[in-house]
């Protein structure tokens, strides 16, 4: 139905946002060992 599909997308909005700032982190912490 369509609120099953809007629920679905916002839960992959919000597990896409962690990913991304995880690997933002992730980046910064890489950044930081190769200096």
């Amino acid at each position: 139905s369509y609120l099953d599909e809007l629920l679905i997308n916002l839960t992959k909005d919000k597990i896409n946002l962690i990913q991304y700032e995880f690997i933002k982190i992730f980046s910064t912490i890489i950044r930081k060992e190769t200096i």
